[in-house]
């Protein structure tokens, strides 16, 4: 008997393959914007900086003045497969050190990062094919003093040649570039409003406005305290003015920020609690488009925030996210409440009879009210809303008759819903039968 060794050491090409293949091309961007804020973050500035991406051509680049890399962390970190350990004493969105990778090597095959931290500048060129052929997981890189003059900021700019044709033919359209900027204000809103300009084809962006309604009628709920660890700031309001008719991003449903960066916005599905489920949130419905509900999680260990891996959304699994969970339902209440008695009548009559909640905001009254930024608004607040008019009691009334006809009617008296038919006819009756 002789002894043989079974070959049991991964491949390149393997790894890239994990790392990129549950990932999209506007979340490989994100991740990149992650780690050039994660700099700012870690470095301690509160001057302005700037992240600015250019996309042209079957090519990618960003650039960033938010510290440089140092070479130490170049040499043991950023091109690592599986970091030892991340310093996580920063309230930074950096949890396991695969963001940059995977983000330069799904997007194409010729890397190029230039790094200058004020000591030490650096350069790598890397070919993705040739180092994939060569047995050796080590990449040579250039070194030298710092190139900075006297006022210019440390700097990392990476750029990425070859795009694959897939990801290029997605990157020149329209469209992409519109969702991409679209993407990235909201995400970043807080940090823009910080002082860092993020610039997307020699676009500045604008903050987001994150705002919450709050004059002498309307109070939101508010919540802060710190569960597991993690500081949470919890405020739930709800927004009379948009007459629960066409929706701006982020102004119903829950918006869900960790350390600073927006992770869900709008959500209305069980993740956030709208499950109908005892002790949870009613199944979210058309009458609940006045609620809007902001929750910020931070925390100087982002292994803590409850994320999953491409940041994208939340571990629901996570302990600590259900422990959240239960205080924002309870944040909440007052106002779901409030929804619920307020239109309780609408949502009876509009799962019943299909009406389209255009018909119900017509005659609705527009109603003028203040907002505030989150920033301003008073730390300790319990909800408060104008007390409702009772309604009058009502029965329904239901008959039957030809949809020929129906719709003849529906045609002639310029509506769209059964009901408005019901409502229009029994009005002209007691008009003209003068039925007082």
């Amino acid at each position: 008997m002789t002894t043989e060794t079974i070959k049991s050491y991964p491949t390149k090409k393997l790894f890239i393959d994990i790392l990129t293949k549950d990932i999209d091309v506007k979340h490989c961007v994100l991740d990149l914007i992650d780690n050039s804020i994660d700099s700012y973050i870690r470095k301690g500035y509160s001057d302005e900086r700037e992240v600015s991406i250019n996309i042209r051509n079957g090519s990618f680049e960003i650039f960033d003045n938010c510290g440089g890399i140092n070479k130490e962390t170049l040499i043991n970190d950023v091109f690592r497969f599986g970091v030892e350990e991340l310093k996580r004493d920063k309230p930074t969105m950096g949890l396991f050190g695969i963001g940059l990778k995977r983000a330069v090597f799904k997007l194409g095959e010729i890397i190029k990062l230039e790094t200058d931290d004020g000591k030490d500048l650096s350069i790598l060129d890397l070919d993705i094919n040739k180092w994939q052929r060569s047995k050796e997981w080590d990449m040579e890189f250039e070194t030298g003093s710092t190139k900075l003059d006297k006022g210019n900021k440390p700097y990392t700019k990476i750029t990425v040649n070859k795009i694959y044709d897939d990801i290029k033919n997605k990157m020149n359209l329209p469209s992409f570039i519109n969702d991409l900027s679209e993407a990235t204000h909201i995400v970043y809103t807080k940090f823009i409003e910080r002082g860092i300009s993020i610039i997307i084809n020699k676009n500045k962006l604008e903050a987001y406005p994150i705002t919450v309604t709050y004059d002498d009628r309307y109070n939101p709920q508010r919540y802060i305290g710190k569960i597991d660890g993690i500081n949470v700031d919890i405020i739930c309001g709800i927004d009379p003015s948009e007459k629960r008719k066409k929706i701006k991003i982020g102004d119903k449903g829950w918006n869900f920020f960790c350390n600073d960066r927006l992770i869900l916005v709008g959500d209305t599905s069980e993740a956030s609690g709208w499950s109908g489920k005892d002790g949870r949130l009613p199944k979210y419905h058309n009458i609940y488009n006045e609620f809007k509900g902001l929750v910020f999680l931070t925390s100087d260990d982002p292994s803590k925030l409850p994320l999953n891996t491409s940041k994208t959304g939340l571990n629901l699994e996570d302990k600590v996210y259900n422990n959240i969970l239960t205080k924002m339902i309870e944040t909440a209440r007052p106002i779901i409440k409030y929804l619920t008695k307020k239109y309780d009548k609408e949502k009876t009559e509009s799962d019943d009879l299909e009406i389209s909640i255009e018909e119900l905001i017509k005659s609705s009254e527009e109603i003028k009210v203040e907002k505030v930024e989150i920033r301003n608004l008073a730390k300790k607040i319990s909800f408060k809303a104008p007390q409702l008019k009772p309604k009058p009691i009502s029965v329904k009334i239901r008959y039957e008759k030809p949809k020929i006809m129906v719709d003849k009617v529906k045609n002639h008296l310029k509506v769209t819903t059964l009901k408005a038919v019901g409502e229009k006819t029994f009005d002209y009756y007691v008009k003209m039968e003068e039925v007082l």
